[in-house]
């Protein structure tokens, strides 16, 4: 099998946020300002703010994200829920996991926090089961197929893998447990088609994440089948556990009934309190689930921990549109992730810029306007990407002029300063990253003409030192920052040795060939011996000094043959002996000097 399984601020934060960044361990000018930075984090200078989707009366949900310092956690525990197997992943689903993903590595690689993430795979449900039956094979063999056809699509789209994949259907005592425990809390109860939660008895408010009246007549079918809705009590009413119909449905022994299967919502909060416990600290997943199935879900785990409050944090990526409508299954109106992928309409990584240019909340429409500003966005940071590396594979701290810095110079190192900090802004706003996309093009333009300047300048008063360092450092900080995001450009140290390596051949051809040209125009030179002879010294130039500084030995052999060599440095050497050590011992662990880290 593909998977594997393991078992409030107000408005003035907010304004405060928005103005002056807020620092971790350092008081703010108010008594509940304080009380905000209930834990300390070393590894962070700034502390996200997110926007929580469950609303609690008049509070605020603008929220800092901070750990849960009651139960002494040392790390985020995140619930994403995943697809439910039958058929292809379509785009909306590639938004709300990617999006997801781009906000874990904010929180991890920006933010430095330390994050447990699971999702949860609906392996059993209705519709697999109709596809089974359709195509005429069986419910595993879907669920199989589908499963391995999600994380290859998510793996194609750079999503990183969760650090726990629970399928519905491993997990089934542990749902049967869960659900006697609401029976037993007087919140559940048995008929004849199934078990169902009782909303009428629930003592908290119902309709947290919604924001409705939980006495309101606002309801929701979750099944066309008229045993189950004729067998509730309320139409509020959800099925915990239904009974099995046919004989080649799936189904599972219970206290209940001979054979039956758990209901949707059920199966989340069943597997989330195995996993984590009595409380949840980020629960993810697209709008379309709110309601129902989190608000049930929430319902569910408050009803059986018998307390109000069980996630901290609700995060819900907003609807994608095709022509102004939802884009989903049953209005046969989406584009799988493949179709998108083999067509070219968008690559893995124009698509992950698409995500970035929209926040993460917002409703998207997938048009042409938007796939173009996405892969125009992209293609701009390339070409920016590949300007500044070959700049600056061509500059030399040897060659700058030592000045000391101008007023315009100093002036350009505050700016990248505030720079960097204001994106730190929007990413603490709720990881605002349409802002810093549109920040970073913006440096990028101040970066050509910086550029510009330096390649116009004939005085040599404005390739200096200090404004190389300003270039180099906009330059790594762009790139560990597209890195963060999940979007690759090349790899500055690695890159910048092969790129040198590249620049310095492609001078060696260029100068020899302007070094024949000038020689053959030459009008001093008119005897034909002669003109071979400078031609020849020319060649053996390039042989012996140009690619000598390349590692290169070039020899000319009879018959106008020639063979070559390259000849290795003494790290090429060095690295040599560690990839045979590794070899030998067979040892993965070993660090870079071929010492053992053991």
């Amino acid at each position: 099998m593909f998977w594997t399984t393991t078992s409030r601020v107000t408005g003035h934060f907010f304004r405060c946020l928005t103005t002056n960044i807020v620092r971790l361990g350092v008081e703010c000018q108010t008594k509940c300002c304080s009380n905000i930075h209930g834990h300390i984090r070393r590894y962070s200078q700034f502390q996200p703010f997110i926007r929580n989707s469950l609303v609690d009366g008049e509070q605020d949900n603008v929220q800092p994200l901070t750990y849960a310092t009651d139960r002494g956690s040392f790390f985020l525990s995140w619930y994403i829920c995943g697809p439910t197997v039958y058929d292809e992943a379509h785009i909306g689903h590639a938004r709300t996991y990617v999006t997801f993903d781009i906000i874990r590595r904010i929180l991890e690689d920006y933010f430095h926090y330390r994050i447990f993430l699971a999702m949860g795979i609906t392996d059993i449900d209705d519709k697999i089961i109709n596809k089974a039956r359709e195509s005429q094979t069986s419910v595993s063999d879907i669920t199989s197929k589908y499963t391995n056809h999600f994380f290859r699509d998510m793996k194609a789209l750079g999503v990183r893998l969760p650090d726990a994949i629970l399928p519905v259907s491993q997990h089934i005592s542990t749902i049967i447990s869960f659900i006697q425990k609401l029976i037993d809390n007087n919140m559940a109860y048995v008929t004849e088609s199934g078990v169902y939660f009782a909303v009428g008895r629930f003592p908290y408010r119902y309709g947290r994440l919604r924001s409705v009246d939980s006495t309101s007549g606002a309801t929701w079918v979750e099944s066309t089948n008229t045993q189950y809705v004729q067998h509730k009590r309320d139409t509020r009413d959800f099925v915990l556990w239904k009974r099995c119909q046919k004989e080649d449905e799936p189904g599972w022994p219970s206290p209940w009934m001979d054979k039956g299967r758990p209901g949707w919502h059920v199966e989340c909060s069943a597997m989330i309190h195995s996993l984590f416990g009595s409380e949840l600290d980020i629960h993810g997943g697209g709008i379309d689930l709110l309601f129902p199935h989190h608000e049930n879900e929430l319902a569910q785990c408050c009803a059986y921990l018998e307390r109000e409050h069980w996630c901290r944090y609700w995060l819900h990526t907003g609807h994608v549109s095709i022509a102004g409508r939802k884009m989903s299954k049953s209005l046969k109106n989406f584009i799988t992730i493949q179709e998108m992928l083999s067509s070219q309409e968008m690559s893995a990584l124009e698509f992950r810029m698409f995500c970035l240019l929209h926040h993460y909340q917002s409703p998207v429409e997938y048009g042409k306007e938007q796939i173009e500003e996405a892969k125009q966005t992209w293609k701009r940071l390339l070409e920016w990407e590949h300007r500044c590396r070959w700049f600056l594979s061509r500059q030399n701290i040897e060659n700058c002029t030592l000045l000391s810095p101008t007023k315009e110079e100093m002036s350009d190192r505050q700016q990248l300063m505030e720079w960097k900090t204001q994106i730190a802004k929007y990413l603490c706003m709720n990881f605002n990253t349409p802002a810093v996309v549109q920040l970073l093009l913006v440096q990028c333009r101040n970066m050509h003409r910086w550029m510009d300047e330096w390649e116009s300048d004939t005085n040599h008063r404005i390739q200096t030192m200090t404004r190389l360092g300003i270039l180099k450092d906009a330059y790594r900080y762009i790139h560990q920052l597209m890195d963060i995001f999940g979007l690759q450009l090349s790899n500055y140290k690695e890159q910048e040795t092969f790129h040198s390596r590249d620049t310095e051949w492609i001078e060696i051809v260029a100068k020899f060939r302007q070094q024949l040209r000038t020689m053959l125009k030459d009008s001093t030179i008119d005897d034909t011996q002669q003109l071979r002879k400078r031609i020849f010294h020319l060649c053996d130039v390039v042989r012996d000094v140009e690619m000598a500084k390349m590692n290169v030995q070039l020899k000319d052999d009879k018959n106008d043959a020639y063979h070559w060599n390259y000849m290795p440095t003494p790290k090429d050497y060095k690295q040599s002996k560690i990839c045979f050590s590794l070899e030998e011992t067979g040892d993965s662990n070993w660090i870079k000097d071929g010492s053992s880290s053991k």
